[in-house]
């Protein structure tokens, strides 16, 4: 009996993991709604010139890649006017995490 209940509620568990992830994929291809993204800067170097780059950033200096996207939608015909909207955050203060260095693909010849 309480074998069944634990099997029950991991199958419970495993379907509401599948629809949020369909409904996350839907939710951003379906076009619908303008899709937010957020720029945060990572100064890389650490240099006084990445720095001062970063500082000089405005959100719209993003707003090409806005005028882009809704030329893009146009020309697939999708009815939303502004199909992507861009904010700029600022400079990151934390690091991102270090990549992991990933072993060549022997199967895909090192790619």
């Amino acid at each position: 009996m309480l074998k069944n209940i634990r099997i029950l509620i991991l199958l419970y568990l495993l379907l509401m993991v599948a629809v949020a992830g369909w409904l996350a994929r839907e939710r951003t291809t379906a076009w619908e709604r303008p899709l937010n993204v957020v720029v945060y800067a990572i100064n890389g170097d650490g240099g006084a010139v990445s720095r001062g780059y970063i500082e000089a950033l405005e959100g719209v200096d993003f707003a090409d890649i806005e005028a882009f996207f809704e030329r893009e939608a146009r020309r697939y015909g999708l009815a939303l006017k502004q199909p992507v909207r861009i904010a700029f955050a600022g400079e990151l203060d934390s690091r991102p995490p270090r990549h992991r260095r990933v072993q060549p693909c022997r199967l895909c010849g090192g790619a």
